[in-house]
């Protein structure tokens, strides 16, 4: 059973002041509209849900980027993975038992971090789903729909996100995690050679150093994308934003159809 640490508040503040893309992992987009009054069915009751879904998300992926730099300032020494010695193949053993202690935290915090990663990205979409009216459901092939269907608003941003996911690592990185092989994870495994001797071999782990590097070039391209996102969304404030004028009458009844980009009250019924 290995030991927790937990990392106290001044490490915390130093960390991030080391490593300044983690406090611009952020988004304080905030819409503007013209309109004096916005009843149930209007944008921000659809949008703010899934702005504040992102921003827990990146205050969680700050979290988790935070408490893996802690640990690999630890100097984990997990380069030689294995030693097929007279102990029969021991992993790491250049780690002491703490080593192991905060080789298995680092791991579980790079694992929380991709996972993390990831579902920014996907809360991204759906901001993007709902802001630009574009209205994709949540099927198969969501992602892909939306930046197919958001070049008709904004071109900039379905460039940017396909360029984005053709060089996002950490996709590949959990995708491998979930489905194949967890890089975490050294593997003692076994193959048969040409004259019948069993080899041993590690294959894919990817060591602490790798993991670090990883993680902030990855980063630092997250940082970027959140910028010019916001940047591309706040240039079409007024034209997605100020397209319905609700003057909310409650001595009317609160139905309404959607037509042609406005709201429409329906007549009440009479006999």
């Amino acid at each position: 059973m290995f030991k927790y640490w937990f990392i106290d508040k001044k490490d915390q503040i130093q960390i991030a002041k080391d490593h300044s893309f983690i406090d611009n992992l952020k988004f304080d987009f905030k819409y503007k509209t013209t309109r004096k009054e916005i009843d149930y069915l209007d944008l921000g009751y659809t949008l703010d849900p899934w702005l504040i879904q992102l921003r827990i998300r990146l205050r969680e992926l700050r979290f988790s980027i935070i408490n893996f730099i802690y640990f690999y300032n630890k100097n984990i020494d997990d380069r030689t993975i294995c030693d097929l010695g007279e102990d029969n193949g021991r992993f790491f053993p250049n780690l002491s038992d703490e080593g192991r202690g905060y080789l298995f935290q680092l791991n579980y915090f790079y694992g929380n971090f991709q996972v993390q990663y990831i579902s920014i990205i996907d809360a991204l979409y759906h901001v993007l789903n709902i802001y630009y009216d574009i209205n994709v459901d949540g099927s198969f092939g969501f992602n892909k729909n939306i930046i197919k269907k958001v070049k008709m608003k904004n071109q900039g941003i379905s460039n940017r996100l396909e360029n984005f996911w053709k060089d996002c690592k950490i996709s590949r990185y959990r995708n491998d995690k979930i489905h194949n092989y967890d890089p975490n994870i050294p593997d003692k495994g076994y193959d048969e050679s040409r004259k019948g001797v069993i080899m041993h071999y590690c294959p894919r782990y990817i060591h602490s150093k790798e993991k670090y590097e990883l993680l902030n070039e990855e980063c630092i391209k997250m940082e970027q994308l959140l910028k010019d996102i916001k940047r591309y969304m706040g240039k079409d404030t007024n034209k997605h934003l100020d397209r319905v004028d609700v003057k909310v009458d409650y001595n009317k009844p609160k139905s309404v159809d959607k037509v042609k980009g406005q709201y429409k009250r329906k007549k009440r019924k009479t006999k």
